[in-house]
């Protein structure tokens, strides 16, 4: 009846608005990842100690 239809344009509805949250978090991670990709190759020492840096920090807080 009515309560069914509706409740099947609401899973449409949700599964919809998902795929495209899904696509749209992918194309993010896939620029975020070739702009990265874009400033180690332009600057690979710079980068360098950046991880570093990370390496350290992370260190000294797994160590508390």
């Amino acid at each position: 009846g009515q309560a069914q239809e509706a409740a099947q344009r609401a899973m449409n509805y949700v599964q919809d608005v998902g795929s495209r949250a899904i696509d749209t978090a992918r194309d993010t991670g896939s620029e975020y990842v070739d702009t990265l990709s874009q400033t180690i190759k332009r600057d690979p020492m710079t980068a360098l100690g950046i991880a570093v840096g990370a390496g350290f920090l992370l260190g000294l807080l797994w160590k508390r």
